[in-house]
């Protein structure tokens, strides 16, 4: 694979990916054309379209809507006594960051509203454990 892309013609390597590259990187035809690719060239990787708008560029996969930390707060202590929680389940289970989810979990702990359980002592996967909170 690394032969064939190192004998390709760049300007046939360039029409070949460029289209899906300017796609998933958010760059417009224009761009293109003010870098300097030849007008032929676009042509080629576009088609007929001179459509000049930037493609659509899907969001992030990872990307969290904006969740107010007050109703995060009242979701958390709307849950029963007893329950154990880390930040990453508030993050699946309510939405936010887990910095925010964090910051909440440690707000309720020091209002006496939740107790910091420290590291998870069944953590098995890589990475440092998660710390565990439990409704009181």
């Amino acid at each position: 694979m690394k032969e064939a892309a190192a004998t390709e013609d760049p300007e046939k390597a360039f029409v070949r990916y460029a289209k899906t590259w300017a796609e998933h990187n958010g760059v417009t035809r224009d761009a293109f054309r003010a870098m300097g690719v030849k007008a032929s060239v676009l042509q080629r990787v576009y088609g007929d379209g001179a459509a000049t708008s930037r493609p659509a560029k899907a969001a992030p996969a990872d990307k969290r809507s904006r969740v107010d930390g007050g109703a995060l707060g009242k979701a958390i202590l709307s849950m029963p006594p007893g329950t154990r929680i880390t930040a990453s389940m508030v993050v699946d289970e309510l939405g936010g960051t887990a910095q925010t989810a964090r910051k909440i979990l440690d707000q309720l702990a020091k209002g006496g509203e939740l107790v910091a359980l420290g590291r998870d002592p069944d953590h098995s996967s890589k990475g440092p454990a998660p710390k565990v909170w439990e409704r009181v």
